[in-house]
Formats: C-alpha cells, sequence, structure tokens
C-alpha cells in the first residue's frame, strides 16, 4: 500500500492531506511522471507538481484520470483545491526535486514495463519466425496479464522524423495502452506496437481517436491501424500493413485531419501499393497507369497543361455520390464552381456518369493515377 507510514513522515505531509492518506489507501504506485500537458493521468502512475501548476492544468483543459491515480502538490497553502474525483491528491511542503529522489526509493522495478518488454520480446518471435503456429502464439501470449480475446488487430505508431524529437516511447505507450481496452503494448524498434483483442469480431474502431491524435501530434506521430482477425498466423501481415499505411498516407497526401490511419480508409491505395510491387517485379513499374480508365489519364494530362483540378473534382463528385453540395464543401468551392466544372468534364470526356460499373472504374482510376503522380510514377501536376 501506499505510502508507508515512514515515507508519511518524510513527505511532511499536511494534515489535510494525512488523513486522506489514512483513510484511503492507495495501491503502491510504478511510474513516477511530472504533471505536464499530455492530457491523459494513466492509472498506477504518481505525479507530482506545484499546486499552482497543478491547478492550473486542470482549470485550463479536460484531462481523462483514471482512478489509482495520485497526484503529490507542493505549496504553503492549506486549501485543497478542486480535482477530478479519481484522483487522489497528497499535499507535502518539500521541493519537488527532493521529492523525486525520496519516493524513487519506494518504487520497484514498473510492472507495466515488465510487461512490455515481455510482449517485446514475445513480438520479436512472431516476426523473426514466420513458421510459428497458432498455438505457439497463443501460449506465449498467454504468459501476458491481458487476456487476448479471439480476434486481434495490430496498431503502429510510428514518429515521422524520429530524429529530430527526444520522443518518451514509454509514456506515449502506456498512455494509449490506458484508453485502448483490451490492449498488449511494447515499444520496439522506435515504434509503439500494440495488439488490440476481442471476443467477437467487430467492424468499427472504438478507439478515442481524437484523445490519442493528442497523445501522438506533440511529437509528429501517427498511427496505423490494420483490419482484425482470428487468425494468430496474420500478425506479421497485419503488422506490415499498418506500418505501410502510415507511409502512404504519407507519401500519397491524403486529405485529414487525423493522425490516425485505418486499413478501411487506405486500403485501396494498399492494393495499389501492391500492384506497383507486382508490375515492378514483372514489367515496368511506369505500366501500372495501364489499369486506370484512359480518360483519368486524360483528364490528369489536361490538369498539368492548364493548371486545372479536373481530377479531384470528378474524383470528389464520384465519391460523394455525385452531390455538388457535398463535392462543394469537400473542395472549399462554390456550388457553381463545382457544376461548372463537371460540365466541362462531360464536354470533354463524354462520360457517361449514369452507368454505376462506370462510376466504379473512374473512382479506382483516381485513386490509382494519384498514387502513380505521388510516388514519382507519373509526372506530379503543377502546383
Amino acid at each position: 500500500m501506499f505510502p508507508p507510514d515512514d515515507l508519511i513522515e518524510k513527505l511532511n505531509l499536511r494534515q489535510a492531506y494525512r488523513c486522506i492518506c489514512q483513510s484511503a489507501p492507495l495501491t503502491m504506485p510504478k511510474v513516477i511522471e511530472f504533471l505536464d500537458s499530455q492530457g491523459t493521468l494513466i492509472p498506477g502512475a504518481l505525479y507530482i507538481s506545484t499546486e499552482k501548476n497543478a491547478i492550473e492544468y486542470f482549470s485550463r483543459q479536460e484531462v481523462l484520470v483514471h482512478q489509482e491515480t495520485i497526484l503529490l502538490v507542493s505549496d504553503a497553502s492549506e486549501a485543497q483545491p478542486k480535482f477530478p474525483d479519481e484522483l487522489t491528491v497528497l499535499g507535502f511542503f518539500d521541493t519537488l526535486g527532493k521529492l523525486y529522489n525520496l519516493i524513487s526509493e519506494y518504487i520497484d522495478a514498473p510492472a507495466a514495463r515488465n510487461h512490455a518488454k515481455r510482449f517485446g520480446e514475445i513480438w520479436g518471435k512472431i516476426m523473426e519466425n514466420p513458421a510459428l503456429q497458432v498455438e505457439e502464439i497463443r501460449n506465449m501470449l498467454s504468459e501476458l496479464p491481458d487476456v487476448i480475446g479471439q480476434f486481434v488487430q495490430v496498431c503502429v505508431v510510428v514518429f515521422h522524423p524520429f530524429e529530430k524529437y527526444e520522443v518518451p516511447y514509454n509514456r506515449i505507450m502506456m498512455q494509449i495502452k490506458a484508453v485502448i481496452p483490451n490492449c498488449c503494448a511494447t515499444v520496439r524498434d522506435r515504434e509503439i506496437i500494440l495488439l488490440v483483442s476481442y471476443d467477437s469480431r467487430r467492424f468499427d474502431y472504438p478507439f478515442p481517436f481524437e484523445q490519442i491524435s493528442s497523445m501522438i501530434e506533440k511529437y509528429n506521430g501517427y498511427m496505423g491501424i490494420s483490419n482484425g482477425t482470428r487468425e494468430l498466423t496474420a500478425l506479421r501481415t497485419l503488422y506490415y500493413l499498418a506500418r505501410r499505411i502510415v507511409s502512404l498516407a504519407l507519401d500519397i497526401e491524403v486529405a485529414t485531419t487525423t493522425r490516425i490511419f485505418t486499413f478501411e480508409r487506405l486500403g485501396t491505395y494498399a492494393a495499389i501499393d501492391f500492384c506497383a510491387c507486382g508490375f515492378k517485379a514483372l514489367f515496368d513499374e511506369k505500366g501500372l497507369v495501364y489499369l486506370a480508365h484512359p480518360a483519368i489519364v486524360a483528364i490528369a494530362r489536361y490538369d498539368r497543361e492548364h493548371n486545372d483540378n479536373l481530377q479531384d473534382v470528378l474524383y470528389f463528385y464520384l465519391f460523394h455520390d455525385r452531390s455538388i453540395t457535398n463535392t462543394a464543401g469537400e473542395l472549399y468551392m462554390h456550388r457553381n464552381t463545382v457544376m461548372n466544372k463537371i460540365k466541362k468534364i462531360n464536354n470533354l470526356f463524354h462520360l457517361d456518369l449514369e452507368d454505376k460499373y462506370l462510376r466504379q472504374r473512374l473512382l479506382f482510376s483516381c485513386q490509382l493515377v494519384k498514387y502513380c503522380e505521388d510516388m514519382g510514377i507519373m509526372e506530379h501536376r503543377p502546383s
């Protein structure tokens, strides 16, 4: 339990907070953190701060606080500020530096990081040995405290470019793990690997995307999420797919406001990417463009020659099921401008957009041509 009697004396706790300590014993924390603007206070951690900074921190932003989270604050005031109910607050008179050194003597090796280390060892075996069988993988994963369900998916967090930042990998890993249930996590090769499991198949992503984005944005991080499967032997494949869609999202300049990319969002580009690998191995990768409808290639050339954006207009027009309003909103254009450009496309290229099979082919072709342009297989359009 925390804090031990001798530590209570050494911390020189104020009387008001002594009552909290003695009436509500706490679980021994396994991690010490200074309170900063991370947005999520993870369970089993002890945070230290001045009372002034702590009050300011909680008053100026929403903070997710998990139970069994402890905050030590230092100030001369006897006032007890309003903190979330999930947070147990202890007050002391000592300096932060002295407190940090003192409290470190009472904290064992972080159990959560030990679990992450063990999962990292298991993940390394999975990645290095594609011949592992399902039972072998499940037996290894059963050693972890996190229960592995019937269905799993892989998430990968990368930091780009990581050389420019001092990334606190373990802290970010623990923050993400705190908001994703049924999750094993580790840090490996400057990436955060998460194995998320479910008892039944799911077709959605029950993750707090906005919250996770705020955790990784500070260090220019991005997350890729694979589809789910019940086949544990597919974990290597899911990892590579999740990792690849992050690279694709950055390389092909996907318009998005999030730092989290799902395979559902970028699966078509991933399929095109693998087609490109096949063409490069068998033929000439520049021949990939022949998979596109020739009208889209012609429109792309027209855009280059006339500094226009007919290809983008047609793509979002088809993507939004031929809605002028939604297309205009997507491209920040006036409705009349969109209508005029659609008329120009019809006049120049004579496409029957009432044909549903043609619309499907054109939509795919727009994505393929964009991939070819952004990956340097075709010439880029002028800005």
